[in-house]
This record gives C-alpha cells, sequence and structure tokens, in this order.
C-alpha cells in the first residue's frame, strides 16, 4: 500500500520520441493486459470496465498508431487505454499470456509486449474451450460475436502491424522455444488464467 500511487501523471508528448518497436510493444503490452484481466480468476466488475474499455481503445488505435507515430491525439488514447489495463491488472493480476512471456523475453531478449502477444491469440482459444459464458459475455461487449472472430482479429492484428514478422526474426527456432516451456508456467501468473 505504501507504494501504490495516488495520482499519475500521463504526459503523451513524452511518447512522441518512442520508436516504432518500442510503440507497438508497449501497445500489445496494454492490450494483452486488458484482455487477461477479463479471463483473470480474480476478474471482478470494475477490473472487467477498465479491461473492456482499455482493449476497445487498444483495437481501435494500434493500427492507427502504427500508421501515424506522430499523431498525439492517437498517443493521448493510447496512453489512456495503458492507464486502464494497468488499472485492471492491479487487482486481477496477469495470466497465461504473461507468464509464457517472461523466459521468451529472457531467452531471446524479445520486448516485453512482444513477448506477450506470442501468446495472446492461442491463449484465447484455449480459455475459449473452458470458458462458462463469462468470457463470451465480455467478448460480445467489445463487439465480437464469438471467441473465435476475437482470436482472429488478433491474428489479423498481430500481421497487420508486423508483430508476427518480428517475432519470427527474433525466435531462433521452434526447438529453442520449446525448450523454454517449463519456465513457462510461472506460479501467480498461469494459474491466475
Amino acid at each position: 500500500p505504501d507504494i501504490y500511487p495516488q495520482t499519475a501523471l500521463l504526459d503523451p508528448e513524452l511518447t512522441l520520441s518512442l520508436p516504432a518497436d518500442l510503440t507497438l510493444s508497449a501497445c500489445l503490452d496494454t492490450l494483452c493486459q486488458a484482455l487477461e484481466s477479463l479471463w483473470s480468476r480474480n476478474a471482478n466488475p470494475v477490473a472487467t470496465s477498465f479491461g473492456l474499455r482499455s482493449a476497445s481503445i487498444a483495437f481501435e488505435i494500434i493500427p492507427r498508431l502504427m500508421a501515424d507515430l506522430e499523431n498525439l491525439e492517437l498517443r493521448t488514447r493510447m496512453l489512456e487505454a495503458s492507464l486502464l489495463g494497468g488499472l485492471a491488472i492491479a487487482s486481477t493480476k496477469t495470466t497465461l499470456a504473461h507468464s509464457i512471456s517472461y523466459p521468451i523475453t529472457l531467452r531471446f531478449g524479445v520486448l516485453h509486449g512482444l513477448a506477450c502477444a506470442f501468446s495472446i491469440v492461442q491463449v484465447v482459444r484455449f480459455n475459449a474451450g473452458t470458458d462458462e459464458g463469462s468470457l463470451l459475455g465480455s467478448v460480445r461487449a467489445l463487439g465480437f460475436d464469438s471467441i473465435e472472430s476475437l482470436a482472429i482479429c488478433l491474428e489479423e492484428l498481430l500481421t497487420s502491424t508486423g508483430a508476427l514478422h518480428w517475432l519470427a526474426t527474433l525466435i531462433p527456432s521452434k526447438t529453442d522455444l520449446l525448450a523454454l516451456a517449463p519456465q513457462a508456467i510461472t506460479p501467480g501468473r498461469a494459474d491466475n488464467n
């Protein structure tokens, strides 16, 4: 409680110097945080509200921002999404996509948000198999008619922004990646899924 901030100062002008790679990684981390808060075992109405708003903004803004990095209005909206996503996971904590990301970042130096995005589509599909209706309700609140349509939209976003291609250049081989599997299930994250 002593280190939890009472005030956050968000200045989008400070993000204007962020290059495309760092911008994309931060945007993807925001989107992953927002989505993970929706299926977290600790999901709650307040966090879900923050997560839905964050994800909604992120889906709209990420493609536009990546095409117009100097746009202060888009950076302002993305900063809002980041704040909301952070507020969401402050109570829910992150889940499986973040758990999987940690060894990818440590072993291959993949930027955090990009590493989180590495598995987000498959985590969505995995969670669809165990959903008892709450995830589908959130997915519909985001404007998707099914969990699979959310997964497809995420794939399209990762493709159109170049994230999937970028990831492919950073991970040496499938064998190297699979060797990290035992480290990908971290307590407090994977079991929060």
